[in-house]
């Protein structure tokens, strides 16, 4: 340590511990009274922090000064203030699809602009305990402790540094960590928060548990690529915007704006994809296939019925409310624009519950189908239905 990394580190004065085992403490600065965060770190790579001073990543703390002594390295860090993501996931369970997806993929931006720089920096330690929810609705990654540079020459990791359930295999000994290793790690934060569970004990369903099996291959390279790979991914799923070119480059800070805010703190599906049809917004042409011969199928029943003793005005209005009501319980099924996450049947619920509750909602829009049909048609419950 320097004289002049002396000074600058005097000019922090402690306040008080925020985990004193650790040694992660909140400091003032005396000049301008900000407060900081100082960490005493005894396990670190002094490049990775060293290079983040210089070049910050988007979503995560600011480093001001990283200064070694004596075998430790001094580093003096913003204070974020928020809620842990684990505190959320315990008060919680699990979150909806769409805010899920949302706060992995804020991750996978910063993750994405860890991988960018040269050489990579692999975190190596991504799990909900170090992820921040801010109120003005960022999302922050934090703990470089394990974080380090990916070095293509080595075979190997030469110790296990991360968190059990995160970790990836490679970080057992099985391989060199590497961009792969922090994919595997978001694949993992994206089924706890869908699930609550690892995806070795419970693997969400639908197109986000195929992103997760992607994501947690055992192979480094049967898993996405880049993390921008994953972005794309979840954006076609949820309808946040297709891959286009200038997606694959380095993601750029989003616009500090209150509407900017807003779309992170109540993050719905946006985009054209998230007006398809259920059935169509996969990114697999076989469901699509699939799904346009159903709604044809279905459609050409409800517009081709008649009602024996009606006239022909009354039957165009039977088939009209046919059809219309067939669409609410198939897109409500299917979640449409994410309407099972505003209902207070299906919302914030998961599994069995999420299943009775999407049940429940069909039967009640059935029964107010026929409760229409009937006070429309009058003596509609003597009637009987043909095909055409």
């Amino acid at each position: 340590m320097t004289a002049d990394d002396e000074e600058r580190l005097a000019a922090y004065e402690f306040l008080s511990w925020l985990d004193e085992p650790h040694q992660v403490a909140l400091v003032q600065h005396r000049a301008t009274h900000r407060v900081y965060v100082r960490k005493v770190l005894t396990m670190f790579h002094t490049d990775v922090f060293s290079r983040l001073k210089s070049q910050p990543a988007i979503g995560m703390p600011v480093i001001y000064e990283a200064v070694e002594h004596n075998g430790t390295l001094i580093v003096i860090e913003e204070y974020i203030t928020g809620t842990p993501l684990s505190e959320i996931l315990f008060n919680r369970g699990t979150l909806p699809d769409a805010q899920a997806a949302a706060v992995v993929r804020r991750i996978l931006v910063t993750l994405s602009c860890l991988h960018a720089m040269t050489p990579p920096i692999v975190h190596r330690d991504v799990k909900p305990e170090n992820i921040i929810l801010t109120p003005d609705g960022r999302t922050i990654l934090l703990d470089l402790d394990a974080a380090k540079g990916y070095d293509r020459r080595e075979s190997r990791d030469t110790e296990f540094i991360g968190t059990q359930g995160y970790a990836a295999p490679e970080q057992y000994g099985f391989g060199p960590s590497s961009p792969q290793t922090d994919i595997y790690a978001a694949g993992v934060l994206l089924n706890v928060c869908l699930t609550g569970m690892f995806p070795q004990d419970m693997t969400v369903f639908g197109p986000l548990g195929a992103v997760v099996k992607r994501c947690t291959a055992m192979d480094p390279a049967d898993r996405y690529q880049s993390a921008r790979d994953v972005i794309a991914a979840l954006d076609f799923i949820t309808g946040g915007g297709a891959a286009s070119p200038q997606a694959r480059t380095a993601p750029e800070p989003e616009p500090d704006t209150a509407s900017s805010r807003d779309a992170a703190r109540d993050p719905l599906t946006t985009g054209w994809q998230s007006w398809l049809p259920p059935g169509f917004r996969s990114p697999y042409p076989l469901y699509w296939i699939f799904s346009g011969a159903c709604y044809f199928f279905c459609l050409w029943i409800t517009t081709g019925f008649n009602i024996e003793g009606y006239d022909l005005t009354m039957i165009v209005w039977a088939r009209i409310f046919t059809t219309l009501f067939f669409l609410m319980a198939v897109f409500f099924a299917g979640n449409w624009r994410g309407v099972q996450e505003k209902w207070f049947l299906t919302a914030g619920r998961r599994g069995f519950e999420r299943f009775i509750g999407v049940a429940g909602t069909v039967v009640l829009i059935i029964a107010l189908f026929f409760v229409l049909m009937f006070w429309i048609g009058g003596a509609f419950s003597g009637s009987h239905i043909v095909e055409k």
